[in-house]
């Protein structure tokens, strides 16, 4: 082969996140990952870069070790370079250095036991590019990684070849994915994608780099790439295209050694184009689409694409708030873990026995619980899919479960703390004990945002709210009909289900517990599920101040938080206390409201308190709720006259949810569904349980009233 041939680097990345489901690591295996390697042993000249992400690698190693055995047969003979990566395929940049850095380690020390090699180059997790990145992967011992080719643009640089860049004195080498590439593999035909890349004007190399599963697993992609013999045939024609020597397949770390970069670049923060749109808030993402529209037209867009950038990753952090209160509570888990090792470590500079593996679990859990992809929604589920969310959860409940054990002892405890947990520059208060932790806002209605049984490791209250999407316009425009032909996802449009409208609600505020809101006195269904429509107050999103935080060591040790506002009820003002409290043995959490009629007339509202509460599934027969001998299923909506205690069943986690009224009351129920965009079109999408009792309040001016539930968390066998 001569020198003078294009050099192509071709790189998959396989991945599957934390908390998927077991068939769809079964089906990912047998559409996609199983046939793409069996057709790659069938082609020996051809040198591809593979990428197997921890989630992938830990299922493999259990249910398919033959596989990893064949791999690393590839290895062997030189056809497969082995990139490494975070472990849990976390976003590097948004998790503090010590775990990036053990992240990175963790895949290392795995490539290297399965594959007998420590990788030189990494996969970025959605290529999230920072421009701290070349210090903290340079210190990795990281020699390379890929970007996507518009971050070059911008310091006028093109897709061929690769760069050097680096971060106070610390190289790394970027290669960067041509998007022409991206957008031709696997929908170009196999002739075209090897023209493409002979014949590209210019010197130097080009990269393919992108997610395996559209080898099969995206929508109508199993039977045009491997039925049909799409790959098949993409690999013969860059076999004869190598004999004609119009191009060579060479891995990228030999292309390093054999070739200086070709300049030296210093990136701008972001991602492929795609993702940085999707983190745009909605109004702001329109008026970019509106801009591209606009300078389209011009004839301009070419010349001005280059510096059109997106938003960064991180502002997924801001657009949605649940993703912002995941990441914290994460953030907030690995310094107490963080805090944990060093005293550890102060004690003895080695970690032995009990205490090594209690650590190094809680490690371990909060790896897992960095996996990127329940963080942020873009062409794909993701943050609105929760079991996703569920499986993050989970394995920080974990953590901190380890952690309280380590510094509160077996025993009961009760602990309270107030401070800017979300990092949004007002406190939160969390209140805990071994059984139960609460994280309240008393800046935002003085709600439960996260309500943890410890016990099962589960969060009730994660539930994401109704937020706008810009593809919710497509609910409007396109027809229901199945989209035809071969294309990439984002290019189809297709309206799973023909009712899709009636769901497109918006909510007014994220979705939490103990979200109080003054209704008309007869209020129906229609309306209270239409979030804040029917709301006359504004105590729903209204600042609360803290009266109390204390432990009340007369009431059993009693954990307590009282909260007060003075607001509105329509044009009346109304004075209203919130008291919540955890005892230090107990598994329930009390609630009392007092409210007071500050106008100078008479009240009379129906006052309710959202409970918005996810146990996972909508029509599950283990899971559902009880109210007297009725069962009624967590997807099904309804009203409940004179209701005094409902129960929330889950004999798949293995949870009872009891809640007592302190006088009967009307209870609203009705599911929270999203209108969410995933691989096969627009869907409802579950996210949990909306539960409003509501009270029929009539007061005199200066008269007051007291209302109150009691909320018990309580195991029950699977």
């Amino acid at each position: 082969m001569v020198t003078g041939a294009r050099p192509f680097h071709f790189v998959l990345h396989h991945h599957q996140p934390v908390g998927n489901f077991e068939e769809v690591f079964v089906s990912a295996f047998s559409r996609c990952y199983e046939p793409v390697l069996a057709t790659l042993e069938r082609f020996s000249t051809v040198r591809v870069g593979l990428h197997y992400s921890g989630p992938l690698l830990e299922w493999l190693a259990k249910e398919r070790r033959p596989f990893l055995d064949r791999v690393r047969a590839l290895v062997e003979r030189g056809q497969v370079e082995i990139l490494g990566g975070g472990f849990y395929e976390p976003i590097l940049v948004s998790l503090p250095e010590n775990d990036a850095l053990g992240q990175l380690e963790m895949m290392a020390n795995s490539t290297e036991r399965y594959f007998g090699v420590r990788p030189e180059g990494i996969w970025l997790a959605e290529r999230v590019w920072d421009s701290d990145l070349p210090r903290l992967l340079a210190s990795a011992g990281v020699r390379y990684t890929l970007v996507d080719d518009h971050l070059l643009g911008r310091s006028g640089h093109n897709a061929l070849g690769h760069y050097l860049t680096e971060k106070a004195g610390l190289p790394l080498s970027v290669f960067p994915i041509d998007q022409g590439l991206r957008y031709r593999i696997p929908f170009a035909s196999p002739e075209e994608v090897v023209r493409y890349v002979a014949e590209a004007p210019g010197e130097g190399g080009l990269t393919y780099g992108d997610d395996a599963e559209k080898f099969g697993l995206w929508p109508r992609t199993y039977e045009w790439v491997h039925e049909k013999g799409w790959l098949e045939r993409l690999f013969l024609a860059l076999t004869q295209a190598q004999e004609d020597r119009r191009l060579r397949l060479v891995c990228p770390r030999e292309q390093l050694s054999a070739v200086p970069p070709k300049a030296r670049v210093y990136l701008g923060d972001g991602a492929y184009e795609e993702l940085t749109r999707w983190a745009m808030p909605v109004a702001v993402a329109e008026t970019f689409a509106a801009l591209e529209g606009h300078l389209t037209e011009a004839g301009l867009f070419a010349e001005a694409k280059p510096f059109l950038a997106g938003a960064v990753w991180t502002n997924f952090f801001a657009k949605y708030p649940e993703s912002n209160r995941l990441h914290k509570k994460m953030i907030d888990v690995s310094g107490r873990l963080g805090a944990a090792l060093e005293e550890a470590l102060s004690k003895s500079p080695r970690l032995e026995g009990d205490l090594a593996d209690r650590l190094g679990t809680a490690q371990r859990e909060l790896y897992r619980a960095q996996c990127c992809c329940a963080y942020w929604h873009g062409l794909f589920g993701g943050l609105y899919l929760s079991h996703l969310r569920s499986a993050l959860h989970r394995a920080l409940l974990e953590a901190e479960v380890i952690l309280d054990r380590l510094e509160q002892g077996e025993g009961d405890w009760i602990s309270h703390e107030q401070r800017d947990y979300d990092l949004d520059g007002r406190d939160e208060v969390a209140l805990a004990n071994r059984h139960l932790g609460l994280w309240v806002e008393p800046h935002q209605g003085g709600a439960i945002v996260s309500l943890d049984a410890k016990d099962r490791r589960f969060c009730l209250t994660d539930v994401v709210s109704r937020w706008p999407e810009p593809y919710h316009r497509l609910v409007h425009l396109a027809e229901q009909t199945p989209a035809l032909g071969l294309a990439p996802p984002h290019e189809l449009v297709r309206i799973k289900d023909p009712n899709l409208k009636e769901a497109l609600i918006l909510d007014d505020r994220a979705r939490a517990t103990l979200v109080d809101r003054y209704y008309r006195m007869e209020v129906d269904l229609s309306e209270v599920r239409r979030s804040g429509v029917a709301d006359r107050g504004d105590f729903a999103s209204g600042a609360f101040e803290v009266l109390a935080l204390q432990v009340d060591e007369g009431r059993d040790y009693q954990g307590q938080l009282r909260l007060a506002r003075e607001g509105l009820a329509g044009e009346q003002r109304v004075y209203e206390e919130k008291s919540l409290s955890l005892a230090m043995e107990g598994r329930t959490v009390e609630v009392a409201w007092t409210l007071e009629n500050r106008s100078d007339r008479p009240l009379s509202v129906r006052f309710g308190s959202e409970l918005n509460l996810n146990l996972l599934a909508p029509d599950d027969p283990a899971r559902f709720v009880l109210v007297g001998l009725d069962r009624y299923a967590f997807g099904s909506a309804g009203v409940i006259e004179d209701c005094r205690v409902f129960e929330l069943w889950d004999r798949v986690v293995g949870l009872r949810v009891g809640i007592e009224l302190s006088r009967p009351a009307r209870l609203f129920r009705y599911p929270i569904e999203t209108v969410t965009q995933s691989e096969d079109g627009l869907e409802r999408t579950f996210q949990g349980t909306c539960f409003v009792p509501t009270w029929a309040v009539s007061l005199l001016p200066g008269e007051r009233c007291q209302l109150g539930l009691s909320l018990t968390v309580e195991e029950v066998a699977q």
